[in-house]
């Protein structure tokens, strides 16, 4: 499943710190190996920029950025 995002990147210029958003598709994806009994979620939009957590830990950081995001309103 491909999700439209705004990513942000911050890299030191010197001693400034610069910031640049740009827009990206990401892809979401669950996926297990076979014969293997690990679920796997990745979110990411290729080598440069991913994650890959175990389903339970996709679990867990899909609450905790839920409650922050509803926190910063």
């Amino acid at each position: 499943m491909a999700v439209p995002v705004v990513t942000r990147r911050t890299a030191f210029d010197g001693p400034e710190l610069r910031r640049s958003t740009q827009a990206a598709e990401f892809e979401v994806a669950v996926s297990r190996v076979d014969g293997e009994k690990e679920t796997w979620a990745y979110v990411g939009d290729g080598p440069a920029m991913f994650i890959e957590v175990t389903a339970e830990s996709a679990e867990r950081l899909i609450d905790a950025l839920g409650d922050a995001v509803i926190r910063s309103r």
